[in-house]
Formats: structure tokens, sequence, C-alpha cells
């Protein structure tokens, strides 16, 4: 572990410093300490281990969608107005959506993603939680859910869980989302469905073994997973193999089921957890 020579408590200085950071201020505190305490086991000292934290974050989570997109989403859903109609809701939707990698690589075959997801798990699931979700629950006027639906979203950045929760209320959709890291909060998810959508491979980079930790605090009966076939910058770099490897290791040591299903560069794996 690094020197404390010099620091009391070298974590919380390097906490101080992430948080004080414009890019990472409103990153759940769980996620700024546990991303800390990995550096600190890494780096000699405090500046080092600083620059390795902010290196780590920009990988699992700013490389996704820029900070000018995040105020872009937050002033969008301000716009929503009191109880929107059909047309006016999926527009402002797929404008949110458009300011993220995934979800805007997604819209491309929204209108049958949903469908073809749902069929496959016997119709559209009555709890949902939908974890790490980033903008994915922009994509609830497509999913076709009952009234009575239950949906759960949570994600480690407060600005999009404040955008999430706006968008909500402004909709009239009975949903809620929630400031949570994935890898601090021991506490298990119940629902019908758990949506993981591109999530796996970033806890895995996080920390080896999150990914199984996670699912394994899943009480779903269905789990949908996805992941890319390609980088940010489109390159196929054997990703689907190193995925598709991954996913099936996890689905072994659980002893759940796996089918897939691919949208253009996107795998989904639809995993049942019971037999």
């Amino acid at each position: 572990m690094g020197n404390t020579t010099g620091a009391a408590d070298p974590i919380c200085a390097i906490v101080a410093s992430l948080a004080s950071s414009r890019k990472y201020a409103n990153l759940c505190p769980d996620t700024l300490r546990r991303t800390a305490r990995w550096a600190w086991e890494r780096y000699p000292n405090v500046p080092t281990a600083t620059k390795a934290a902010k290196r780590k974050l920009h990988q699992v989570f700013a490389s996704f969608i820029r900070e000018d997109n995040i105020v872009k989403v937050q002033r969008l859903v301000e716009t929503i107005p009191p109880r929107p109609d059909h047309d006016q809701m999926r527009s402002i939707c797929c404008e949110v959506m458009g300011l993220h990698t995934s979800t805007c690589e997604r819209m491309r075959n929204v209108e049958q993603l949903y469908p073809a997801l749902f069929s496959a798990i016997g119709g559209p699931p009555r709890r949902i939680a939908d974890l790490a979700c980033g903008l994915h629950p922009f994509a609830l006027p497509w999913m076709g859910l009952s009234p009575g639906a239950v949906y759960v979203a949570s994600d480690i950045d407060r600005r999009i869980v404040d955008a999430l929760n706006t968008f909500f209320e402004r909709s009239g959709i009975s949903a809620r989302a929630e400031w949570r890291d994935l890898l601090a909060d021991r506490s298990r998810v119940s629902a019908d469905l758990v949506f993981l959508m591109k999530a796996l491979p970033g806890l895995e980079q996080q920390e080896k073994g999150g990914a199984e930790r996670v699912l394994r605090r899943l009480d779903a009966e269905w789990v949908i997973v996805s992941t890319p076939t390609a980088s940010l910058s489109g390159r196929d770099k054997g990703m689907h193999e190193h995925y598709d490897a991954m996913v099936s290791r996890l689905v072994g040591q659980l002893g759940w089921q796996a089918r897939e299903t691919r949208f253009d560069n996107e795998i989904f794996y639809i995993l049942r957890t019971t037999s």
C-alpha cells in the first residue's frame, strides 16, 4: 500500500481532490471513496494516486458523455411540459438520448428493440430495476409498460439522477431514480427484470469480480445485460469475443441460462436466473 508519510488520511485527501473537480464533483461519494482507495493501494503518494483515480473515473464514466451534454440533458428535461403528449415526449427523449454514446446508438432500433426483448421474457415486466442506467430510462416511451409498472433506476451521477426524476415528474411517469454506487451498495435488488445496459464490463474494469458480486445481489427472474461490439472510436478489437466469454463465464458460475440477440453494434444477453 502507498506510503502514508506526511498524510494523516491520504484517502480523504484523494476524495477531497476528486470532489473539488468539476468533472467528478457530482459522482456518488461512495464512488469517489472506492476509487480513491483503489488508487492509494497501487500508487506511492497522494498526487500520483489522485491522477490515477481520475484516469479510472474517466475510463468508466466520463468517456461516455461530455460535461456539456449533461448540461444539455438538464436543460432539455426542463422544457418538458406538464403531462406531455406522446409525440412531445418522444421528441424530447430522442434528443436527450442522442447526447450519450450508448443510447444514441440504440435509437436506430428503438422501435423494434423492446418488443423483441420483452417478447423473449414473456411480455412487459411489472417491476423493473435499471442499474447503472445512464440515460437509458429516457427510452421508457418505447417500452410499452403497463400504467401500474414499477420502474426504479440508479446511477452514480447526481445530475443524471436529478434529470431523470424531473423527467418522471413532468411526464407523469410512475418511476424514480436513485443516486447509488452498485459496487459499494451491498443491498439486494428485487424486481421482475433488471437492466444492466453496457454496465458489466465497467463493473469488472473497476473491481475484479465486481460484475459477479452485483449479479449475485439480484432477486429477479430475468436480467438483460448488453455489451458493445466495438470501441468508442468504432474499431472492432475482438470486443464481442472478449465480452461473450465474460458473460458465458458469469452465467456458468451463477448457474443461469442465457440467450443473446444483436442489434447493430450491441449484443443483448437475456439471462434467466431460475431453471
